[in-house]
């Protein structure tokens, strides 16, 4: 099953604790995030992650923040 690309309000910031991940970012190559990497970004740019870890266990971290007021 394919995942589809999420957009919403706001900025996201992942870290990997353990594994791998892919992030796609709708217009930028594909980015392999490996334990220790982070990524930090508009969330409303179309965006996805899946894992790539071959342990098969991936641990991170997402935490979104809300659109900043005016």
């Amino acid at each position: 099953e394919l995942a589809e690309y999420g957009r919403h309000e706001g900025e996201e910031f992942v870290h990997v604790i353990d594994g791998s991940m892919v992030l796609e970012l709708e217009g930028a190559e594909p980015r392999l995030l490996e334990t220790g990497d982070s990524a930090y970004y508009s969330a409303e740019r179309p965006h996805l992650f899946r894992n790539a870890s071959s342990k098969k266990v991936l641990r991170a971290v997402c935490v979104d923040s809300p659109p900043p007021t005016v």
